[in-house]
């Protein structure tokens, strides 16, 4: 038998754990074991596309890559998250044929955690650096900014499946409302730099609106004991007076990200937390 891609179907979730298993020991016992089934829940529940790809060899599986669909949001597609690439060293050649086939269809790709070797294969693809760091905002000085908006944890019908879905995988969660009634999901995940607590802001329909209202949003943070926001951006983004970290978050896409948005719901950054939370 020849060298193969094989779907991850829910009866191969066992035979997709042992290479992940492999491929990531540093990963605490039942990890992927509860990944896996979280994510063949999804799938089932929402009618999402396959959660990954299997490659074999001879019969023998011999890699894994995590392949998290999700519905149109903030960018108006539908996005595919790659994660938890790896591939055994005997079969490396053929590594590449895994990501061929996960980015041919026409549709955003994103890869938020690639490792070195894994974006110079991702830029050869066509899976390009869109973002190499993040803006880190101290809650502390933001609080005084003036700001007519509030955050209410309240989840409203509109965004109610959204939020309840995040706020079950461990996000923090809420919607900006401004005093002229405009209303703007958020998810944050909960994060640390240098031992300090701190959010990363993962899902905002508008970034502008976002940056108009930074002192509400930093005095709603503040009050949860979070001392920074910290949101991906290039350093010529970065707003005024925040710090800037270089290669901190990055993001790889191919296809058009939104232009005034964040949209990572339903990646890595949320299924992944959410058992790495429960391990911990």
């Amino acid at each position: 038998m020849a060298m193969q891609i094989e779907v991850i179907t829910p009866g191969a979730l066992g035979r997709a754990e042992a290479v992940l298993c492999r491929g990531f020991p540093n990963r605490p016992p039942g990890f992927w074991t509860g990944v896996l089934r979280a994510l063949e829940a999804y799938r089932a529940a929402r009618g999402a596309g396959p959660i990954g790809t299997l490659l074999v060899d001879q019969g023998e599986d011999v890699g894994v890559l995590l392949t998290l669909d999700s519905p149109a949001g903030a960018g108006g597609r539908r996005k595919l998250n790659l994660s938890s690439w790896f591939v055994d060293q005997r079969a490396r050649f053929w590594a590449p044929l895994m990501l061929r086939a996960a980015v041919a269809a026409d549709e955003l790709v994103t890869d938020l955690s690639p490792s070195r070797e894994v974006e110079a294969v991702n830029e050869r693809l066509g899976v390009t650096a869109r973002v190499r760091g993040s803006m880190i905002v101290p809650t502390l000085f933001d609080s005084f900014r003036p700001s007519g908006a509030r955050l209410s944890r309240d989840l409203a019908d509109d965004d109610g499946e959204l939020l309840r879905d995040h706020l079950a995988m461990g996000m923090l969660c809420a919607t900006l409302i401004t005093s002229d009634g405009q209303r703007q999901p958020l998810i944050f995940l909960r994060t640390r730099l240098r031992g300090l607590p701190g959010a990363r802001l993962i899902y905002c329909d508008s970034l502008s609106l976002a940056r108009r209202q930074r002192g509400a949003i930093a005095r709603f943070l503040f009050a949860q004991g979070l001392l920074f926001l910290e949101i991906e951006a290039n350093r010529t983004a970065t707003w005024p007076g925040a710090l800037y970290a270089a290669r901190r978050c990055r993001v790889f896409a191919k296809g058009e990200l939104p232009a005034d948005a964040i949209d990572h719901s339903y990646t890595e950054l949320t299924f992944l937390h959410q058992h790495a939370a429960r391990a911990a």
